[in-house]
């Protein structure tokens, strides 16, 4: 590609316009950013559920002998590639509970030396998987498997003493290279609350082994003693989205933000459900999800800022049978595939179009797509030489096109490309683009790309790919 072209590329993905729906991609195949995954009972049978965002389409990935526990026992690890379980599958003892890790298929390998019940299950995206053993009351170490599976301890600010601490949930926060961490008055002897919940900081050394600095504590914004701290999640403005289920109906927020620099709590929106389950940030859907029982049913509910009531309903297509309770036994999770270190979306979605050797060209991406950082596109399995186009809209799009779909809707670019490679041989065009989203005005904005060549062997002499989503915060 000439540098004039990929100058306009740069150009072309700084356009800037209005939040669009987004076309939805399979509940089932590769993992895909920002999908939601459900603890439900299926048929009688614990099931771990992968839910769409968008439609709710839901699919059950797998279905261990038990899971175990039910605080923070589940967590994407992008840098492994797949869904971490604290669960029993066969054919050991469903007692027995190891750390696996599970693929988009379902299949499973157990990551070695972990046994028992873990909680506060926790990626930071690079390797590392914090987690503590689920053994009651009084302090417990953070333990970790680093890059290498080689476990340790996370150590006190001196480096030797092991650092102690009593959390059900974990989340990494890239930004302050810290752990923010919950607890539960009633379940722990280290909160700084005498009722509510407690949230913390813990400063990690910048080659993260040890702790550095002061851990910081903070009451969550109830002062009721009848109320966990469900889920931790980043929001796109840096602060933490925490969710909570209280014994108290309608009495303080469900939904409240944390600023990890200074610990402020504030209001974040009020769902009118006590008994809620888990809840998350939606980059997918602009708002906040969470799995509630309304009117004695399990149900996936969403929130924008500052709403109150009981949310929008989001259906699944599996009935989300059984709820936790008024416990901190998480049962929804979204599926952070960059990592904790970036909030923003790189989506495949729909089908593509095949030219010769019956093979359609792939759009990719890869990299992080915040603002600022310069991320990967690429297209490979065209073909070789073709000319073509890069189409860049504000929306998907549905239409039919040269026998194939056009899914790029509001179209704002065609960007002119050429596949190198052997000409006229299929599968032989490829190449790679660099690509940045430069102006803080396209935070949160949805980006649909596809791409089209001439192709004498496709249907009416073009081929096309599937559509690619980029969203950056």
């Amino acid at each position: 590609m000439t540098s004039p072209a990929r100058t306009l590329l740069a150009a072309t993905l700084l356009l800037s316009s209005m939040l669009l729906t987004p076309a939805a991609p399979a509940q089932t195949g590769a993992w895909t950013d920002g999908e939601f995954l459900v603890l439900a009972s299926v048929a009688g049978q614990t099931s771990i559920v992968r839910v769409v965002p968008e439609t709710g389409a839901s699919a059950v990935l797998v279905v261990p002998q038990a899971i175990a526990g039910g605080i923070s026992v589940l967590a994407f690890d992008p840098f492994r590639g797949g869904l971490l379980a604290n669960a029993s599958f066969a054919p050991d003892n469903p007692s027995l509970h190891r750390l696996w890790l599970i693929a988009h298929d379902g299949s499973h390998v157990a990551l070695p030396g972990l046994t028992g019940a873990l909680r506060a299950l926790c990626s930071a995206g690079d390797g590392r998987i914090f987690f503590m053993h689920n053994t009651g009351l009084g302090p417990k170490v953070i333990e970790y498997l680093d890059a290498s599976d080689q476990l340790r301890t996370l150590k006190a600010a001196d480096g030797v003493t092991p650092f102690t601490i009593e959390v059900e949930h974990l989340l990494y926060h890239a930004p302050t290279n810290a752990l923010i961490g919950s607890s539960t008055s009633y379940l722990s002897t280290t909160d700084c609350s005498s009722a509510g919940s407690s949230l913390y900081r813990i400063p990690l050394s910048a080659d993260g082994l040890k702790v550095d600095g002061t851990v910081s504590c903070a009451p969550s914004s109830s002062a009721v003693n009848t109320e966990d701290i469900m889920s931790l999640d980043h929001l796109p403005d840096g602060r933490v989205l925490v969710t909570l289920a209280t014994g108290s109906p309608f009495s303080g927020d469900r939904l409240i933000a944390l600023d990890p620099a200074t610990m402020a709590v504030s209001g974040w929106a009020h769902p009118s459900q006590a008994d809620i389950n888990g809840g998350a940030w939606s980059a997918r859907l602009h708002r906040a999800a969470v799995h509630a029982i309304t009117n004695s049913t399990s149900e996936l509910r969403t929130f924008a800022a500052g709403v109150s009531g009981l949310g929008a309903l989001l259906p699944t297509s599996i009935a989300l049978l059984g709820g936790s309770g008024y416990s901190p036994a998480q049962l929804f999770f979204r599926l952070d595939a960059n990592g904790p270190a970036c909030h923003g979306l790189l989506i495949r979605y729909g089908e593509g179009l095949a030219g010769k050797g019956g093979l359609a060209p792939q759009l990719d991406a890869s990299g992080c797509p915040d603002i600022g950082h310069v991320f990967t596109l690429s297209i490979s399995a065209g073909l070789g030489g073709a000319g073509g186009v890069l189409l860049v809209g504000l929306a998907p799009g549905s239409a039919p096109f040269k026998g194939g779909t056009l899914l790029v809707g509001s179209l704002m670019a065609q960007i002119p490309l050429t596949l190198p490679g052997a000409p006229g041989v299929a599968g032989a065009g490829a190449l790679s683009l660099p690509a940045v989203l430069a102006s803080p005005v396209l935070a949160g904005v949805d980006i649909h790309l596809q791409a089209a060549f001439a192709d004498a062997a496709a249907v009416h002499g073009v081929s096309l790919s599937n559509g690619l989503r980029l969203q950056g915060d």
